[in-house]
């Protein structure tokens, strides 16, 4: 006596490999996108944030902070969302009449970067592979 039932042929096992890869390369990329937005609007309200509060201050001192106080970011902890595990981030305080930092990219120990001189307070992003994504993370963030 014969079986009607057939088990799967190796081609239509093979084809829905196929897919089910195919359909991986469009979800991994895109949970990486997300991931990388939403570090990228984590960051940019820290700098917000501090940004404000320097505001703040030269509104009430009529001068820039020359430091800046952990207590101006958020539950008073020098962070970002870069280095998570990093509860007191670095700044690096830039000289007379520098606007940003000369090399954006999140490469020494310092997190963050500050212009007494002018109020210029920027976050520091991972380099991203390319010069100009790097740039475009950068000015999504320091606004």
């Amino acid at each position: 006596m014969r079986s009607t039932h057939q088990g799967l042929a190796f081609s239509e096992l093979l084809v829905a490999i196929v897919i089910l890869a195919l359909l991986s390369l469009i979800v991994v990329p895109q949970y990486g996108v997300a991931s990388v937005d939403r570090e990228a609007d984590a960051a940019a309200e820290i700098v917000e944030e501090v940004q404000a509060a320097i505001i703040a201050h030269w509104q009430t001192h009529g001068r820039y902070p020359s430091e800046i106080e952990a207590a101006w970011f958020p539950q008073g902890k020098m962070m970002t969302p870069y280095r998570p595990k990093v509860n007191n981030a670095l700044i690096e305080y830039g000289g007379l009449g520098e606007q940003d930092p000369f090399d954006v990219r999140l490469s020494g120990p310092a997190a963050y970067w500050y212009n007494p001189s002018n109020g210029n307070f920027r976050a520091f992003v991972p380099d991203q592979g390319k010069p100009l994504e790097t740039q475009r993370l950068y000015h999504k963030i320091n606004r």
